[in-house]
């Protein structure tokens, strides 16, 4: 799990440690990097936290077409960021000035300058948190009003991007509002193209902020994930709705 104490000490950690400079891209794309056992202060395990941290606390953006999570430090004007498919196979960690970005950014912005309990498992929230028999009911359900093909316009509460997995629409016709910036980071990794995010609980969000009409509302049953007040605004938003 990931806390905001991992997050203080990665900010600690990483100014002691030695980077060794990436001569091969020192024209293309100057960089520095740190590697498991080879980079003295940093075990295999610190390897994994730290990537945890990244994946929670950083911010998506792209190399060229390839999205990678981005962590600026405060104090020293540079970034770092992993490239392993997961936190548990990180042992490669690069730095680079922070104003060195790649390609176009059209990523949307995760960061809401908080923490929320979905942020300490965000990168394992999928293999943690998913319930393949409620999913599948969940999608039945979805299937009964827009068959396999169609595309609806999709406004998703507390979601974290199974309605993008599961093929319900495309992602540019998706928009999720979520307050954990760790699990929204996981779905733009997964789904770049993704419509819009709203980094935030549903019960905060005014419905002046979402404007527009949706053919489908995805809503969490559990009143912790979102008040019965805030599910009727929301589903004078849409032609369906569908509880999770």
């Amino acid at each position: 799990m990931t806390e905001p104490e991992d997050l203080r000490w990665f900010l600690d950690l990483v100014p002691r440690l030695s980077f060794t400079f990436a001569k091969t891209y020192a024209n293309s794309a100057p960089h520095s990097y740190i590697v498991a056992g080879r980079t003295p202060g940093i075990t295999r395990a610190d390897f994994e936290r730290a990537a945890g941290v990244i994946e929670v606390f950083g911010q998506p953006k792209l190399f060229h077409s390839y999205v990678n999570l981005y962590l600026d430090h405060p104090r020293l004007g540079v970034h770092y960021w992993h490239m392993d498919p997961d936190v548990g196979s990180a042992d490669l960690i690069n730095m680079a000035d922070r104003h060195l970005l790649y390609g176009r950014q059209t990523l949307p912005s995760t960061a809401n300058g908080s923490f929320v309990d979905a942020d300490r498992i965000a990168p394992y929230w999928r293999e943690i948190m998913r319930d393949e028999a409620n999913d599948a009911r969940v999608l039945a359900e979805v299937r009964a009003r827009f068959p396999e093909g169609t595309a609806p316009l999709v406004l998703d509460l507390n979601g974290d991007g199974w309605a993008l997995d599961a093929g319900i629409t495309s992602p540019g016709r998706c928009w999720v509002v979520n307050a954990s910036q760790g699990v929204l980071n996981q779905i733009v990794k997964r789904h770049p193209t993704i419509g819009r995010v709203t980094s935030a609980h549903p019960d905060t969000v005014p419905l002046g902020l979402i404007p527009g009409h949706f053919d489908l509302l995805l809503a969490p049953s559990a009143p912790w994930a979102l008040s019965l007040e805030s599910l009727a605004r929301f589903s004078s938003l849409a032609d369906a709705v569908v509880l999770i």
